[in-house]
């Protein structure tokens, strides 16, 4: 991991975060859901035979065990956009908006006490709908 570091360290932007409102989270949560969990699993649930068959073996975010995310917020971010050499972690950068790896990283920062809508998406609980429920066909 040395050179990791060093090339981190020589590269990581700093990042202030601003408080994450809800819906940055809620926004994370869906990159997330759709782009990381895979690897980086998901609340309650067992980690993916992806998973289970790295090496070295992804942090499992969600996991009672796991490492709470202490790394500062310009080393989430760089790690997100530029991935790491000889893992199976990817670079986003082409995939991903600066606003997207934004959103994850402020998901990632925030992943031990997430509020209940962003907790909604990776658990897969449907959003309450507004209004009155449609039908979907009718009988004629």
């Amino acid at each position: 991991h040395t050179a990791m570091h060093a090339t981190i360290d020589h590269q990581e932007k700093p990042i202030h975060l601003a408080s994450p409102s809800d819906a940055s989270l809620v926004a994370g949560a869906k990159l997330y859901k759709s782009d990381c969990a895979v690897c980086h699993g998901l609340p309650s649930q067992a980690p993916t035979a992806t998973a289970e068959g790295m090496y070295p073996p992804p942090p499992q975010f969600f996991r009672a065990h796991a490492r709470k995310i202490d790394d500062p917020a310009g080393e989430v971010y760089w790690k997100v956009e530029n991935g790491i050499r000889l893992t199976g972690m990817p670079a986003w950068r082409s995939s991903l908006s600066n606003t997207q790896v934004l959103e994850i990283t402020g998901f990632l920062e925030d992943a031990v006490s997430l509020p209940a809508p962003a907790m909604a998406v990776l658990k897969g609980v449907p959003a309450k709908a507004k209004g009155k429920a449609q039908p979907m066909h009718r009988r004629g």
